[in-house]
């Protein structure tokens, strides 16, 4: 563990950083963790440059720590972009986001709280970081995609989710929820209903520009069973717009087919598919 406060990097070795942080007790991680966000070391560019190779390492695996305590305080620590750089930092918190839905979701986790928080933390870290890259904001679309469909398991994480959505401009992301932007501010209704309603108003901004944003969204699905649901939800709901309107399906049908008949080959060949039920001829359309 570090010795004391620190208030410079000229108070610390990148030695007693690295045993430190690959000390056997989660307490010692944690607490060395939290001397170096206090210290801002990661910030002064000339020791980081110095050890990248062994502080990005070491910094990796507290992110990846089996204590999400641990993960929590690494998370927090200011610099890290200055260490991962900003792909990998985005990645990092792509992969630390699914592992705390992960465990809500199996109800795996002794710690529903703890891995909400935690989970929350990566939001705001990726909007944080990034909602002024332009790179890097269908990123942080993606990762919250999936968590604007409530379920009972992750309903906390799902609330906080929908109030951040006013912290970053998407275009399919606008309008989806009315409410204040305070995170204290709740958003009233039961899970059916504001499913309902955030499921309409993607579909309302989907049906925008359908070629346009059907590519984010197969790219937003690729990895996540939740995104898929609640793309076709979306899916489902704009053929409802289409059909009260009275035109787009054109355009509609255009974009979509597509994806309906990749995704109807697969669950065919998986064997997921009741064949006496389903007209083959449609995968030749």
């Amino acid at each position: 563990m570090l010795d004391g406060n620190l208030d410079s990097s000229s108070d610390i070795s990148e030695s007693k950083v690295w045993f430190a942080l690959y000390h056997p007790k989660a307490d010692v991680r944690r607490t060395t963790l939290r001397d170096i966000n206090s210290s801002g070391i990661l910030k002064n560019k000339a020791f980081v440059s110095e050890g990248l190779v062994d502080i990005q390492e070491a910094i990796l695996r507290q992110l990846d720590d089996k204590d999400l305590t641990v993960v929590q305080a690494a998370l927090n620590v200011d610099g890290l972009q200055n260490v991962l750089g900003a792909s990998k930092l985005i990645e990092t918190l792509q992969t630390v986001l699914r592992r705390c839905v992960g465990k809500l979701l199996s109800g795996s986790t002794d710690n529903v709280s703890l891995t909400g928080e935690v989970a929350v933390t990566c939001l705001k870290k990726a909007i944080s970081y990034f909602h002024d890259h332009s790179d890097y904001l269908k990123n942080i679309a993606a990762m919250i995609f999936p968590l604007l469909l409530a379920m009972p398991q992750t309903q906390g994480l799902n609330l906080k989710a929908l109030v951040l959505l006013n912290k970053f401009n998407w275009p399919l992301y606008q309008n989806v929820v009315v409410s204040s932007s305070e995170e204290t501010t709740p958003i009233l209704g039961s899970l059916s209903s504001i499913n309902l309603k955030v499921i309409n108003n993607l579909a309302s901004n989907f049906m925008a520009h359908p070629e346009d944003n059907i590519v984010w969204f197969v790219e937003s699905c690729n990895d996540s069973e939740l995104s898929k649901t609640l793309f076709f939800f979306v899916l489902l709901q704009s053929l409802l717009l289409v059909k009260s309107k009275g035109d787009g399906f054109s355009a509609l049908f255009k974009s979509v087919f597509p994806i309906l008949k990749a995704e109807l080959e697969s669950l065919v060949n998986a064997g997921d598919f009741l064949l006496d039920e389903f007209n083959s001829e449609m995968l030749d359309w």
